[in-house]
Parts: structure tokens; sequence; C-alpha cells
């Protein structure tokens, strides 16, 4: 995939997904799509839109800081 900018720490990279095959084995359907890359390196399922992918960051980051949100697990005992 295609670099196409770094927003709030995470790379956005773009490219083309999906698709299959018609009966003459041509690949048809493709469109383009943006998966973003977190700061450990690991990947995120595709976002349809350049806005959803920003979007899916900000779901990830704290507003104030941009920081990274982190799970916190409390057990009852």
């Amino acid at each position: 995939m295609a670099f196409v900018e770094d927003y709030k720490g995470y790379r956005i990279e773009a490219g083309p997904c999906g698709g299959h095959y018609d009966s003459y084995g041509n690949l048809v359907g493709q469109a383009n799509a943006y998966r973003v890359v977190k700061p450990d390196g690991s990947r995120t399922v595709s976002q349809p839109t350049l806005a959803d992918a920003r979007g899916y960051i900000d779901t990830q980051t704290l507003s104030c800081t941009d920081m990274p949100r982190y799970q916190v697990r409390v057990s009852n005992g």
C-alpha cells in the first residue's frame, strides 16, 4: 500500500482492496481502501475513505493529548 499521511502518530496507507475474477479471468470490482498502521507496526482493517481512517484513529487516541488509549482491566476479587 502507498503512504498517504501521518496522522496523530499513526500512518495511513492507500491501495487496492477486494475484487474478484470474472468468467474471462479479468480482475474486477477492486476498490481503493485506506489502512491504518499503528505505532507498534500492526495494521488495522481497511477503511473505505480517508475520513473513516482518521475517524478510526480518533477513536484510538485521547482527544486532549492524542496519546493512545489503553484498556485497563479491573478484577473483582
